[in-house]
């Protein structure tokens, strides 16, 4: 089975790394962010500015010469142009970072 991994944007940037207690905890965290999106057999990103967040964040993965691409938009909206159209879509959203709006 392959697996496609769609990144937003990494975690590892959006959460809190104030206290030294904080980061300790996070450390861990991080560290499997890395490790499992490295396991991905394809990462794609929504755009060029989350192309380099990926690659300035995960420097093992750039070490490993792991590049995301990009897929904009992520949906394919002319499905939706047509009139009754009734096709089942299934979407998830995992995440929805408030900090981002």
């Amino acid at each position: 089975m392959k697996v496609v991994f769609y990144c937003h944007f990494p975690d590892l940037l959006l959460a809190q790394h104030t206290t030294v207690l904080w980061r300790l905890y996070r450390k861990p965290i991080d560290f499997i962010e890395e490790i499992t999106t490295g396991m991905a057999d394809m990462i794609l990103v929504n755009s060029k500015f989350t192309a380099s967040m990926f690659t300035n964040t995960f420097k093992h993965l750039h070490a490993r010469e792991i590049q995301p691409a990009v897929l904009y938009p992520a949906v394919n909206m002319d499905q939706f142009d047509v009139p009754h159209s009734y096709k089942l879509n299934f979407l998830s959203i995992n995440r929805f970072e408030r900090k981002r709006t």
